[in-house]
């Protein structure tokens, strides 16, 4: 309804989603759900370089009220020292990721919620417990023929 309303507004027309989607699009749909496997095993073997889009010059961060442009190089560096002395014992989804890849194939989006618990080692040998439920939405634009993360929209549930 809102989408109705908003289409009339703008004087654009919108046209219900195809219940059909091409042959690419629904592999564009597996690729980018292929990335979020592969982030899941990054937390579990504590490899920062799997989670880091190789091609990308700039992710943008969208997180507590700040949007922060970041550099693949300075988010290798973050999630290095995140995952420093972290051993993930879940990061699961809690309901199956929803992706939408754009009808020409260049653009993508996902939208991700799940459990995430982990033991972290403190210098002095203690082992600190944590745990969490996060969503995100992520973005994505072909590049070269492969798809890069473009920004990250994340939140914590209270």
């Amino acid at each position: 309804m809102a989408a109705v309303i908003l289409g009339c507004a703008l004087g654009a027309s919108f046209a219900p989603p195809s219940t059909q989607k091409s042959h690419d699009t629904q592999s564009g749909i597996g690729e980018i759900l292929a990335i979020h496997q592969n982030d899941r095993r990054a937390h579990f073997a504590g490899d920062a370089a799997l989670l880091i889009p190789k091609d990308a010059t700039e992710i943008l961060n969208v997180q507590d009220g700040k949007i922060t442009p970041t550099t693949p190089d300075q988010m290798r560096k973050e999630f290095v020292e995140y995952f420093r002395n972290s051993e993930y014992s879940a990061w699961d989804d809690l309901e199956p990721p929803q992706v939408h890849v754009s009808p020409d194939e260049q653009m993508a989006w996902m939208a991700v919620r799940v459990h995430s618990k982990f033991v972290r080692t403190l210098s002095d040998g203690k082992k600190e417990p944590h745990e969490f439920v996060a969503a995100w939405t992520s973005t994505y634009e072909k590049l070269n023929g492969k798809w890069q993360m473009t920004s990250v929209t994340s939140t914590l549930q209270p």
